[in-house]
């Protein structure tokens, strides 16, 4: 069955920490200020992220600004002094936000809340591998990392520890992602503990595109340079659709069956409006935007099809946009071991699939109010475009990249 696909792994190499006693919340309200909290700081977090990893290039990229953050939230359960602080910052969570309880929460609505019937498959699976000879795990970060992660701890393999992890990146992705880390990763780079966090989803448009419509057309890329690309076509798509006069650009919002996820696509009016609108763009208008969308419209849609890869190491971006104690020799995480560590690496690798049947990555079908008539809307995608994969309940953006040049199929 075609689908979007998109999935994603995070690794975290190195040792992180124990519980900040943040109680549980008791009451709807409560709960839901905290739920809106953490999706304004995942997308903030994913604004700086995204800024870092797009700054001076103009390659393709996916990424998922909420699988770093559980990453990096984990950490922050082991974190004391300045290391703490830096964190928190860089996450944009306070004091009195819960975080950790409500990311649990959230990852648990994942898991129950999705409508078997759309087809839909939106998994989030944490695990911690450490060198049990090595390196002491104090009972207090062990406890919290499975009570509100999932995340049992798990020894290094004696013999060929990688390929354990693999297997477990490789079966919470689907297969999508393999051989995350090559044979004797962990003895070179000298690493005692290695935290994990895999996000898979995948689910079928709303309006699905006829694949006998699929035919090649022309894309001009964000160099300029046009190119012939697999274009699908839907004379009759049920979309949402807003201009953005100070992006200088529209919103095209494609639901996933159910109408919980969606993949928002945000196109310059001109070939070469992909860096303006980069620079415009912030978490603030991003939440707003994606609130505030209209009802949907029926239209005819011309969309790319694509499959974007991208593997990067985050340490350089992170301390750019302030976490630095955690890297340096002055790291404060006491609270998951006695012995003095520091986080050596993060590795992020991410994939994303989008044809005629839909994505995988995160989905839900939608509709509202639809016109009666037949289109009445022409949306032709032929140039640059960011695209963000979100789950409109939670507010939060699970995925999120940019397609520069779509002939540029990733393997």
């Amino acid at each position: 069955m075609g689908v979007v696909r998109v999935v994603v792994a995070v690794l975290l190499l190195g040792v992180l920490l124990h519980s900040d006693g943040q109680g549980t919340s008791s009451r709807d309200g409560r709960h839901r200020t905290r739920a809106a909290s953490l999706s304004q700081s995942v997308t903030s977090f994913g604004d700086s992220l995204y800024r870092q990893l797009t700054s001076g290039n103009l390659d393709n990229l996916i990424f998922s600004p909420f699988s770093v953050f559980v990453a990096l939230a984990m950490t922050l359960l082991g974190a004391d002094g300045v290391t703490k602080r830096e964190l928190m910052t860089v996450l944009s969570v306070g004091p009195q936000q819960g975080v950790h309880h409500t990311l649990h929460n959230t990852i648990a609505s994942f898991q129950t809340g999705l409508d078997p019937e759309t087809n839909l498959t939106l998994r989030v699976a944490n695990a911690v591998y450490y060198d049990q000879f090595r390196i002491t795990v104090l009972p207090g970060f062990s406890q919290n990392i499975e009570r509100l992660y999932g995340g049992a701890l798990k020894p290094f393999e004696e013999q060929n520890p990688e390929a354990a992890i693999n297997s477990w990146v490789a079966e919470v992705t689907d297969g999508m992602i393999q051989n995350f880390l090559r044979p004797g990763y962990i003895a070179a780079s000298g690493s005692l503990l290695m935290l994990l966090n895999a996000v898979f989803f995948e689910g079928l448009w709303a309006s699905q595109f006829p694949p006998e419509f699929t035919h090649d057309s022309d894309f001009t890329t964000a160099t300029g340079t046009v190119v012939q690309v697999p274009r699908m076509y839907n004379s009759d798509a049920y979309i949402r659709l807003k201009n953005i006069e100070a992006l200088n650009a529209q919103v095209v919002e494609l639901p996933y069956k159910g109408d919980r996820f969606s993949l928002f696509l945000v196109l310059p009016n001109t070939w070469d409006g992909l860096m303006n609108l980069e620079r415009r763009l912030n978490g603030q208008m991003i939440t707003n935007i994606m609130n505030d969308m209209p009802g949907t419209v029926r239209a005819e849609l011309s969309l790319p099809k694509f499959r974007l890869k991208t593997r990067e190491k985050l340490k350089e971006h992170l301390q750019a946009i302030g976490l630095r104690s955690a890297f340096s020799n002055t790291a404060n995480f006491r609270r998951l071991s006695s012995s003095r560590v520091k986080i050596n690496t993060v590795i992020h690798e991410a994939v994303i699939e989008v044809n005629e049947s839909g994505s995988r990555a995160a989905a839900v079908t939608a509709a509202g109010p639809v016109n009666i008539t037949g289109p009445s809307h022409r949306v032709v995608v032929n140039k640059p475009f960011v695209f963000i994969l979100r789950d409109k309940i939670s507010g939060l953006n699970i995925f999120m990249g940019r397609v520069a040049d779509p002939s540029q199929q990733s393997p």
